[in-house]
């Protein structure tokens, strides 16, 4: 791909392409897991870099999430609802404004740590 040498279109489509890559990559890691908990932590993690927020209404339902990754919607409900109960997030609105509470302890959780 030949970017243009004056301007930076070119560039900002290299940099955005890029990083959806590297969200993809990440995404095929996510589901390659085997545990709901690591996976609703990474898509969590990433949901609050991707609007730079630890509070975020998600753009879709249990469902839709589930289906993103590759769960059920009663196992996402079920983790989500844990995840409150272990006072990791805090969810708002129906559950679906999500508030997260102890990012280092997702982390953990996204990584595969206890």
């Amino acid at each position: 791909m030949v970017l243009p040498r004056h301007g930076t279109q070119g560039q900002e489509v290299l940099a955005a392409t890029i990083l959806s890559l590297g969200r993809a990559q990440r995404h095929a890691v996510v589901l390659g897991r085997e545990l709901a908990p690591e996976r609703v932590a990474s898509f969590l993690l990433d949901m609050a870099e991707r609007t730079k927020s630890d509070a975020f209404e998600l753009p879709m339902t249990q469902r839709d999430v589930g289906d993103y990754l590759g769960l059920t919607v009663e196992t996402v409900s079920r983790t989500l609802t844990q995840f409150a109960k272990d006072a990791l997030i805090r969810m708002v609105r129906a559950q679906r404004q999500i508030v997260l509470l102890n990012k280092p302890a997702l982390r953990r959780l996204h990584e595969g740590a206890p």
